[in-house]
C-alpha cells in the first residue's frame, strides 16, 4: 500500500514550478507599482510644467507598461505549459495593462494610474489564487499541519496582546486566518 503522505516527484517538481511562476509575478507586481507611482507622479505635476522632450528620460512609461504586459503574457504562457491552471485574475491584470498602455499613449496619466491600480490588485489576487490552489500536496504531510495550527495559535495570542490596534476605529486591522480554514476544509475533502 503506497504512503499517501510521501509526495512523489511529480507533486514536488508542481509545487517548485508552482513557486517559481508566483516570485516571477511577485516580482512584476513591484515593478507595476514602480510604475503606477511615476505614472501618477505624472498626473501630479502635469500642471505644473511642460514636460521636457520625450527621450530625456529613457524609456517612457508607456514603454515599460507595455514591457511589463509582454512579460505577464509570457509568464501566463508558461503557467499553460506547465499544465497549470492559468488563474483568470492574470488575464484581467493583461486587460488592466493595455488599458494602462492606451491611457499613457492618449496622454492620459491619471486614467493610466487607475487601470495600473487595478492591474496590480488582480496581480495579488492571482498569486494568492495559485498559492491556495496548489498547497493539496502541502496539505498531506501532519507535519506542515501541526505547523500551520502552531503559526495560527501563534498570530492569535500576539494579535490579543495588542487589543488596542485590533480593528478600532484608529485604523488596526484584524487578520482572519482563512489559510487554516481552507487547509481543513481540504482535509476533510480528501
Amino acid at each position: 500500500i503506497k504512503n499517501p503522505k510521501k509526495l512523489d516527484k511529480n507533486q514536488i517538481f508542481e509545487e517548485q514550478k508552482k513557486r517559481e511562476f508566483i516570485n516571477k509575478l511577485s516580482e512584476l507586481l513591484n515593478e507595476q507599482e514602480l510604475i503606477m507611482e511615476e505614472t501618477f507622479n505624472e498626473a501630479a505635476n502635469r500642471g505644473k510644467f511642460k514636460q521636457s522632450s520625450e527621450g530625456s528620460g529613457g524609456r517612457t512609461s508607456k514603454e515599460r507598461q507595455e514591457n511589463l504586459r509582454n512579460t505577464l503574457g509570457n509568464i501566463m504562457r508558461d503557467i499553460g505549459e506547465s499544465e497549470n491552471e492559468i488563474p483568470q485574475e492574470l488575464g484581467r491584470a493583461d486587460r488592466a495593462m493595455r488599458q494602462a498602455t492606451r491611457e499613457l499613449e492618449g496622454g492620459r496619466p491619471d486614467q493610466a494610474s487607475n487601470a495600473q491600480g487595478r492591474a496590480t490588485e488582480m496581480l495579488r489576487r492571482g498569486m494568492d489564487r495559485m498559492r491556495y490552489n496548489n498547497n493539496l500536496a502541502e496539505n498531506s504531510s501532519t507535519q506542515q499541519e501541526e505547523n500551520i495550527e502552531n503559526q495560527y495559535k501563534k498570530n492569535f495570542s500576539d494579535s490579543n496582546n495588542n487589543l488596542e490596534y485590533q480593528g478600532t476605529s484608529s485604523g488596526g486591522s484584524i487578520e482572519i486566518p482563512k489559510s487554516v480554514k481552507i487547509q481543513k476544509a481540504q482535509k476533510i475533502a480528501k
